[in-house]
């Protein structure tokens, strides 16, 4: 009794596993749970004072004594003189001033000095001449404040959001008279609403915007951003680098800083009203080298209040707590051994739950599982408030549950069964898997599928199979039409990929003979590829009818969990991706090789390399589609998705290299957006839309993108041929071409880091 309640909670815990896995890994389904965890660990970190930093605050009693917002610029630039008698080391101005002030006073007074001196009677008082010019001098808000940025060299001005008119910069006059400008972008977290992070650069057109915060920082520690770049260390960790500053960032370039609660903020950043600084009253120990932050902090909404993990704070308040972490290095972190941690206790939760779990009475698995939840929830928790570190830990705890839930109802006891004298042995896993397929599934099933499957893994002894100079292990992946197995060719020794097409599935007499032939031919030709972008064919063969091929074997991932919203790669990665897909399509194509099925099932990527930091792509199946394509001919299906074939592949037309470059179009359009460019409710829907239909604009999906990026997109899928790109080497070049308006993402090469060790190079963001 106890040997069968083992066995399926076997079972019941690796689909537990399977479940929840799956579900995180379709729709990051843990992933709001993991940041409210590490949110409320945040809390609980120790802030010392930021005694750097300074509020300036335009508060509701300072808007009552000077007048109501907004405030014209002759005050502000009053403001600033004060900034600059204290000597404050940095300023930044949470004001944007994108646009110039309002003249119609000015113009006013201007018509009437122009009457005064003109009328020989009003001419004679000297002084009335006198205080008219003063009043222009007063008026003239944006002359008076670009002076006072001029005098008070250290001002870092805001630029306003992207969506304005005129992009958001502020005013010529002032922008050249300010030490630098930043932008205010922090966005909120699509999960929950709050601000947990911002971009420490972020593309504005032509070129990269600092944030507001950076930008003082950089200027208060007298380090010109041009100093900033970007290091990686050798488990995957991403850093910025400013002089001797460090501070750990995303893929994005984006940092987390650790935000205040509402009970330490006002012990850890002083705050000042701005009626005191200009009435001559300073804060205690002064302003002198201290970086202060000027904006508004009223309840106001449009003092742009935001809701972050700590609180709802001002934006002044934002930029300053924002500032203060860069300087005191509290910055949240997430290195790689912390992601090498949490996948190493998923593996441990999963054999504790396959191999220990289903052996626990019931007492010993609820003991057991409350160590488990204990030790990861302490154990995160510890690594945020000491280490500043997140390990994610919401994946393993939903994995123990689940696991621990699935067991306990498989095992919970039977009302009328009696107990057994005996508890037998449990039995070894391999042989409690086949026993329940055996118990569950009709043996005249089991027979065909045995039959049809004879190259299957299957998790009891059976004798390996040897294909010519290979022999066949366990198989690791399935198409429509074949099998890929990990095989040791006999005669080097070495783990290579052999992969299976069952043809006589498809072909029968004469059109099998055909179709093997073919294949030889295909298989032959793509062997003659030599491209470090394309697999590496070995041999192939004809045995026991089946055709195989021989190849290297890859390491990594397929595109495909790269192609929905959410898993999106970055844009600098994708173009740099499909830059290497055209260049190795380019090879064969002057080798007289078309691919005929470029999508992303068919290209691997391992985007952590261990030698070097590029991408390591690998185009695969080269001589398999021309197979397939015979298939669909002789059967007038079309096998999987028509979405990346060519309007001329589609209609049956003889297809050149170009086809090519039309798939690796729709390819490069679905990993900038996550989206096909052509859809359909049926495959007929869909092939007409590919046929006629023009495709949209990849930034009506993905507005932020460069012009140049849709231009490439647009220029490959083009219905005709002859109007798209004439080779691959072609759009390899513009794709890199853009990939340089980013900043460098990934190591230089050796011979690159010898000449920046020399002074003959640099690697900046």
């Amino acid at each position: 009794m106890l040997a069968r309640h083992w066995k399926h909670g076997w079972l019941a815990a690796a689909c537990a596993i399977a479940v929840v896995w799956a579900g995180h890994a379709a729709s990051g389904l843990f992933t709001p749970l993991q940041k409210a965890l590490t949110g409320w660990s945040m809390q609980a970190v120790p802030l010392p004072a930021a005694k750097e930093v300074v509020i300036v605050a335009i508060d509701e009693a300072s808007i009552a004594a000077l007048g109501p917002w907004p405030w014209p610029r002759e005050l502000h630039a009053r403001l600033i003189d004060r900034l600059s008698e204290s000597d404050a080391g940095a300023v930044a101005y949470t004001v944007p001033w994108n646009g110039p002030e309002p003249r119609e006073a000015l113009n006013q007074l201007s018509r009437l000095a122009e009457a005064v001196a003109a009328d020989p009677t009003l001419a004679e008082h000297a002084e009335l001449t006198g205080w008219m010019q003063q009043s222009q001098v007063l008026l003239d808000g944006d002359s008076r404040l670009a002076q006072s940025l001029q005098q008070n060299h250290r001002t870092v001005l805001a630029v306003g959001p992207a969506s304005s008119a005129d992009g958001g910069w502020p005013l010529a006059s002032l922008a050249s008279a300010a030490a630098g400008v930043g932008h205010l972008d922090l966005p909120a977290d699509a999960d929950d609403g709050l601000v947990r992070s911002w971009p420490l650069l972020e593309q504005r057109g032509d070129r990269w915007l600092p944030a507001l915060s950076l930008a003082a920082v950089a200027v208060w520690q007298h380090q010109p951003l041009s100093g900033l770049r970007r290091e990686r260390d050798g488990l995957g960790g991403r850093f910025a680098v400013l002089g001797s500053s460090r501070w750990p960032v995303d893929a994005a370039g984006r940092v987390e800083p650790i935000w205040p609660t509402a009970e330490q903020a006002p012990s850890w950043i002083a705050q000042w009203p701005a009626t005191e600084l200009l009435a001559g009253r300073l804060p205690p120990g002064g302003l002198k080298g201290r970086l202060v932050v000027v904006g508004l902090h009223t309840p106001d909404p449009a003092a742009g209040w935001r809701p972050t993990v700590a609180g709802e704070r001002s934006t002044a308040a934002l930029v300053a707590a924002s500032a203060a972490a860069l300087i005191h290095d509290r910055v949240l972190a997430r290195p790689g051994w912390a992601r090498l941690t949490a996948m190493g206790l998923l593996l441990a939760l999963a054999a504790y739950l396959l191999l220990v779990l289903p052996r626990l009475h019931a007492r010993s698995r609820a003991a057991v599982a409350a160590l488990w939840a204990v030790s990861l929830f302490v154990g995160a928790h510890l690594a945020v408030v000491v280490l500043r570190t997140e390990v994610p830990v919401v994946l393993p705890l939903a994995t123990l549950l689940a696991g621990h839930l699935a067991v306990a109802w498989v095992r919970r006891p039977a009302a009328t069964a009696a107990p057994s004298a005996i508890t037998p042995a449990p039995p070894a896993l391999p042989d409690v898997l086949h026993s329940h397929l055996a118990a569950t599934v009709p043996a005249p099933l089991m027979g065909a599928q045995a039959a049809l499957d004879e190259t299957r893994p299957m998790h009891r002894p059976v004798q390996r199979r040897q294909l010519g100079d290979f022999e066949l292990l366990e198989e690791i992946g399935r198409g429509a039409m074949g099998r890929v197995h990990r095989a040791r060719q006999l005669s080097t020794g070495d783990t290579v990929a052999v992969k299976t097409l069952a043809l006589g599935r498809e072909f029968n007499g004469f059109a099998l003979q055909e179709a093997q032939q073919r294949f030889q031919r295909e298989a032959l030709a793509a062997g003659r590829l030599q491209h470090p972008d394309i697999v590496r064919t070995l041999a192939t063969g004809n045995s026991e009818g089946l055709v195989w091929i021989a190849m290297e074997l890859l390491q990594g991932h397929d595109l495909v969990r790269h192609t929905s919203d959410g898993q999106l790669l970055p844009v600098p990665v994708v173009l740099e991706v499909c830059a290497r897909i055209a260049a190795a399509l380019a090879h064969a194509h002057t080798h007289g090789v078309v691919h005929r099925d470029i999508k992303p099932a068919n290209v691997m990527v391992e985007l952590d390399a261990a030698h070097g930091r590029r991408p390591v792509v690998k185009v695969t199946d080269f001589g398999v589609a021309r197979i397939t394509d015979a298939a669909r001919t002789r059967t007038g299906l079309v096998l999987g998705s028509p979405s990346y074939m060519s309007p001329e592949h589609l209609a049956g037309r003889a297809v050149d290299g170009r086809s090519d470059l039309y798939s690796l179009g729709v390819l490069l359009f679905q990993l900038l957006t996550g989206q096909l460019p052509f859809q359909g409710s049926t495959v007929a829907e869909l092939m007409h839309a590919v046929a006629h239909v023009p495709a949209p604009e990849v930034r009506s999906l993905r507005p932020r993108l460069p012009e140049a990026v849709s231009n490439i997109v647009a220029l490959s899928l083009e219905k005709r041929p002859e109007l798209r790109y004439a080779d691959g080497l072609q759009m390899a070049h513009d794709l890199r071409s853009v990939a340089a308006m980013w900043p460098p993402m990934w190591a230089p090469t050796p011979a690159q880091a010898t000449a920046t060790a020399r002074g003959q190079a640099s690697t900046t963001v």
